[in-house]
């Protein structure tokens, strides 16, 4: 195969990176949304013979599409060639792909939180069955909202409270960081009374700032992109 570029286009940002082999790559960039003319010298540099891209911003792809050369093959999850066998409906094809990466690690039952903008929860069994998740407000998403709605509370504090928060700052913290934690591993242990025990995989901006609190979690960067690496557009529609 030739060199295939990765694209990975959330709400905010798009994140690149360059396979030439499957499973192999590299990340190159992250690029706003007001910057897309930058990735004409990634293109230059490194002549793509393939596209491959998830995205969940319909309008900066039409943006971020008129800066790739034409007739270049582009292929995304969208065009029903995806690589786990998906049970649920509607989800969004980064959701797939990065449950996709999670089971290529791990070769076993898993699950993916992804800590961005909003937070997905994705479940993947043995067999290779995307089975879907919960979504619910992102970290940063809630600590926002607090301080539009109630400014006199003031932020949240950075420190995790020992034993019962005793300051408003703590208190907000366990509203919100510890709150989300217990409610991913809470809702984690209940799948897996279904399904069995499920490898933790943690991704997205907002990762650093929960993997102390959840403890058996690892952390993964760019899952998006490292699933993209793994795909093979090409190839029948079926879990390895």
């Amino acid at each position: 195969m030739g060199m295939a570029l990765l694209l990975d286009l959330g709400n905010h940002q798009l994140k690149v990176g360059l396979s030439q082999c499957p499973g192999d790559w590299e990340f190159v960039a992250k690029i706003s949304e007001a910057s897309f003319s930058e990735i004409q010298p990634i293109l230059a540099a490194c002549s793509p013979s393939e596209v491959r891209y998830s995205s969940v911003n319909p309008t900066a792809w039409l943006k971020l599409s008129e800066q790739l050369p034409s007739g270049l093959p582009m292929f995304s999850l969208s065009d029903g060639c995806e690589p786990l066998k998906v049970i649920s409906r509607g989800t969004g094809s980064d959701r797939i792909i990065s449950g996709f990466a999670a089971w290529k690690r791990c070769a076993s039952s898993c699950v993916v939180a992804d800590l961005g903008t909003a937070w997905t929860l994705d479940f993947v069994r043995k067999d290779g069955s995307f089975l879907g998740g919960a979504i619910g407000p992102g970290l940063g998403l809630q600590e926002t909202a607090l301080v539009d709605a109630c400014p006199h509370l003031g932020k949240p504090s950075e420190s995790i409270p020992a034993g019962i928060p005793t300051t408003t700052p703590e208190a907000l913290t366990m509203g919100t960081r510890v709150a989300l934690a217990h409610s991913l591993e809470g809702s984690v242990r209940e799948v897996e009374k279904e399904v069995g025990p499920l490898a933790r995989y943690l991704t997205g901006g907002d990762s650093s700032r929960m993997i102390d609190l959840l403890p058996g979690w690892e952390v993964c960067n760019h899952l998006v992109l490292e699933g993209l690496a793994h795909w093979q557009p090409l190839k029948a529609t079926s879990a390895d």
